[in-house]
């Protein structure tokens, strides 16, 4: 699992939800961010979507591998 976590936000009595990176925001002034989302679930399956993207960005692909003879 990747360092994504869910972030609740209030503003005018409505509560919306985003998905952050861990990264420190003064290192990082333009790391991503998913949202808002009117719903925690919403904002929960964003968090898993995006982590499994993450990890299969991360994982090689078996084409890439090379060839042995």
């Amino acid at each position: 699992m990747t360092d994504l976590r869910i972030v609740e936000h209030e503003q005018d009595d409505t509560v919306t939800y985003y998905v952050t990176t861990d990264l420190n925001p003064d290192d990082f002034p333009g790391a991503p961010s998913l949202g808002p989302f009117d719903t925690r679930a919403e904002a929960e399956q964003a968090l898993k979507d995006w982590d499994q993207e993450l990890l299969d960005d991360a994982t090689p692909d078996d084409d890439a591998a090379p060839a042995t003879a």
